[in-house]
């Protein structure tokens, strides 16, 4: 596709910067479900092993927060468990609403779909 004029040159960058962030939101969530079902089947990836990753966040956002459920021994609420995030030091989103939902939806992720926590009327905890 050759352009020809500035608005096609805007329209052209536009539909490459939605492409590239369809392909992200596409990556993390292939990379959660994967660590997810590698979690489950008891492999080596870096939620099992903080250390693994010498302190810095796993790579999907799901490892991300089981680490922080698997570190706490208690029960947490999603803002806890942001708040356990901030306190690690990790990179986060500069949109406070969409860190929020990150984690919220990752807790969720492994409540409903891997069924590795649990609501507790404390939180949400790993299921025994």
């Amino acid at each position: 596709m050759k352009i020809r004029n500035f608005n096609e040159a805007k329209h052209r960058l536009q539909e490459l910067s939605d492409s590239i962030k369809d392909l992200r939101e596409f990556l993390d969530a292939a990379d959660s479900a994967i660590s997810a079902v590698n979690t489950l089947k008891g492999g080596s990836e870096p939620a099992s092993d903080p250390l693994a990753n010498n302190g810095s966040a796993p790579a999907a956002w799901t490892d991300r927060v089981w680490q922080l459920y698997r570190e706490s021994g208690q029960p947490m609420m999603p803002k806890a468990a942001l708040n356990a995030y901030v306190a690690k030091g990790w990179e986060k989103p500069d949109d406070p609403r969409d860190f929020y939902l990150k984690i919220s939806s990752a807790v969720a992720y492994l409540t409903k779909r891997k069924g590795v926590l649990i609501k507790t009327p404390e939180g949400y905890a790993i299921k025994k």
